[in-house]
């Protein structure tokens, strides 16, 4: 509880306070580091947050995805694979057709193509009847041929083994799906959190060296006398307030050219502010 408070409050100074900085740089450099990992996990906690939100309604789509798989499939459907052959009990070719919640596909080419089915039996299918049958999956006589995100692929029937499937057995695989749905969803969340840490961390591992050099660049450019390790903690604090636009764009869901270039800037201006309101006067005065 302790941590939080100092947190919040070094947060608060390093928002509203130039003055905060004449004591902030007699620190180690630590104290600095400790807050930007804090400050990035407080960041990588927001997005997770947002995430799940989103979760009741990805769980209820995908719910109603797998009961319209189950749906689809008709009560007598039996598919038998025996000596890398198939036979199926229903008219060749045979449509299963593919939920309302999935018929759009974007192809690799990134064209939204209209699909109708997620599987056709056709034992005279060529790959071609992909397209034509509008169909996510094509089992011909001797391939299984399907899309995936490297483009079309083929699996040699042959290779499969000797089973049966039913209406029964696709309804026990929907169950056993749904539970690891569930069980994914609920996962999601931290999963998500400690993702967005470790990325947001990698990213601020190259970024404040760089921008801390540059800002000490600066620094020399209006005369005032600073070190390294001083520059990288007047960015890191000053970048609070960047940061937390950063977090209000994502959020905001609107795409604007060039975000970051904006945000390094705005931490560079915060940062010269800073430097020519307390610390620049305070090695006038010395």
């Amino acid at each position: 509880m302790r941590k939080i408070k100092a947190f919040i409050y070094v947060f608060k100074k390093s928002c509203t306070s130039p003055i905060y900085y004449r004591d902030l740089i007699r620190t180690n450099v630590g104290f600095s580091i400790k807050y930007l990992l804090f400050l990035i996990f407080f960041i990588s906690l927001i997005f997770s947050i947002r995430l799940g939100f989103t979760i009741p309604n990805l769980k209820k789509t995908l719910d109603k995805v797998l009961l319209n798989v189950s749906k689809s499939v008709p009560d007598d459907f039996v598919l038998k694979i025996k000596d890398g052959k198939w036979e199926l009990n229903k008219p060749d070719p045979f449509y299963i057709p593919i939920p309302e919640e999935m018929k759009r596909y974007e192809s690799k080419e990134g064209i939204n193509t209209e699909i109708k089915n997620s599987v056709v039996f056709y034992r005279n299918g060529v790959i071609e009847d992909l397209e034509n049958m509008k169909t996510l999956v094509l089992v011909n006589d001797v391939n299984v041929i399907y899309r995936d995100t490297e483009g079309i692929r083929a699996y040699p029937v042959e290779n499969m083994p000797d089973s049966e499937i039913n209406k029964e057995g696709i309804s026990k695989y929907i169950d056993n799906a749904k539970i690891y749905v569930t069980v994914f969803l609920i996962a999601i969340v931290p999963v998500a959190l400690i993702i967005s840490f470790i990325l947001i961390s990698i990213y601020c591992l190259f970024y404040f060296p760089a921008v801390s050099l540059l800002f000490l660049f600066i620094a020399t450019i209006v005369k005032n006398k600073i070190s390294y390790k001083e520059s990288f903690q007047i960015t890191a604090h000053t970048s609070t307030i960047p940061l937390i636009l950063y977090v209000l764009y994502v959020l905001s869901g609107i795409n604007i050219g060039y975000f970051m270039l904006l945000v390094l800037f705005l931490n560079l201006l915060i940062s010269v502010y800073v430097l020519k309101k307390s610390i620049g006067i305070e090695n006038k005065t010395e």
